[in-house]
């Protein structure tokens, strides 16, 4: 058993609906200075936020609210069609401020915790997501720092090193293709801002580099991530 502290319980917290399966792992970042500073807010009734896990710089793991509960992190989300994030999720906060690396002790305990989580609920690896997954138009954590591909290689999560390059389609295709990935989007053929959003939120997650809104490699990846389903 994965070593946890309970040392402090977060009061924000609700019951799951009836029957509810866990099925989903979303990752933050809480952008603030320490982990102490995070734990505090996440535990601050006035605040009305809170996550089941935070994992510090140190790779000390905080237990704040139980699996079975919901926690509120995700907020007015959706993914894979199904809406209410927070009533299926689990969250896990990450001790950073958004601006730097992850700490190598953290990234370790992350993988631990989610081997862990994963072998007690019915995790997909298709839905451990980012926070800005599910909420593409207002969430950008955990960033394109974050490292993907090293959850990917420990079996958490998709991240594809290597992808073809593919001609761009029509962007109604590309809004339909983002859909049936998971990512709420409208199929209206126009390149708005809703869809700019998604996209920006599916490049910091699988091609960090690209500093456009797409390219050819970010279509390449979503046609390889979809073939894989």
């Amino acid at each position: 058993m994965l070593k946890k502290s309970n040392k402090y319980i977060s009061p924000n917290y609700g019951n799951r609906p009836e029957n509810t399966i866990i099925d989903t792992i979303v990752i933050h970042y809480t952008e603030m200075l320490d982990d102490i500073s995070a734990i505090n807010r996440l535990c601050d009734v006035e605040a009305e936020v809170s996550s089941h896990y935070l994992v510090s710089k140190k790779g000390e793991i905080f237990c704040l609210v139980p699996d079975h509960l919901r926690a509120w992190h995700a907020g007015p989300s959706c993914w894979r069609g199904k809406e209410n994030v927070n009533n299926y999720s689990i969250g896990i906060e990450l001790d950073n401020n958004g601006r730097e690396p992850f700490s190598a002790a953290l990234m370790n305990s992350l993988i631990k915790l989610c081997h862990e989580l994963m072998e007690e609920h019915p995790i997909d690896k298709f839905n451990i997501v980012g926070h800005s997954d599910i909420i593409p138009s207002r969430k950008f954590d955990p960033g394109r720092l974050f490292n993907w591909q090293i959850l990917a290689e420990n079996g958490i999560g998709v991240f594809l090193k290597e992808t073809e390059e593919v001609k761009m389609p029509d962007i109604t295709i590309t809004q339909e293709m983002l859909s049936s990935y998971g990512y709420k989007i409208e199929i209206t053929g126009i390149l708005d801002q809703s869809t700019e959003d998604v996209m920006r939120a599916f490049n910091e997650h699988f091609n960090p580099t690209c500093l456009k809104i797409w390219n050819e490699k970010s279509q390449g990846i979503l046609q390889a991530l979809l073939m894989l389903r």
